[in-house]
C-alpha cells in the first residue's frame, strides 16, 4: 500500500464525522444516501425479520443433528426438544411479523 493510501485511510474517519455532525451537510447526504423518513421502523423491521430467519435456521440445524442413526436417545431427545422449541418461537415471531402495522402511505 502506497504512503498517501495509508494517510487517506487514517483521515477518512475524521472527515466522515465532520461531514455526519455539520448541521449543513446531513439533509444533503441523507438525500444522496436516499435515507427515508422511517429509517429505524424499516431497519427495526427488517432486523426482527433476521432473527426470524436465524431462529429458524437454528431450530432446523438442530432437527438434522438429531436424526443421526448412532446417537444417544438421550441426545436426540434433546436435539428434537431444541427443535421444536426454535420453531413454535419462529411461529411465533412470524405472527408477530405479520401483525405488524402496515407502512404509512
Amino acid at each position: 500500500m502506497r504512503a498517501s493510501n495509508l494517510v487517506f485511510l487514517f483521515v477518512a474517519p475524521v472527515i466522515v464525522y465532520f461531514v455526519a455532525t455539520s448541521r449543513n451537510y446531513g439533509p444533503a447526504i441523507k438525500a444522496v444516501l436516499g435515507i427515508e423518513e422511517n429509517a429505524t421502523q424499516l431497519l427495526g423491521s427488517f432486523l426482527f425479520f433476521c432473527v426470524t430467519g436465524a431462529v429458524g435456521v437454528w431450530a432446523s440445524l438442530a432437527l438434522i443433528r438429531s436424526t443421526r442413526p448412532d446417537q444417544d436417545p438421550q441426545l436426540t431427545q434433546s436435539l428434537q426438544r431444541k427443535a421444536l422449541i426454535g420453531f413454535v418461537l419462529q411461529g411465533v415471531l412470524a405472527l408477530l411479523i405479520g401483525l405488524m402495522p402496515s407502512w404509512p402511505k
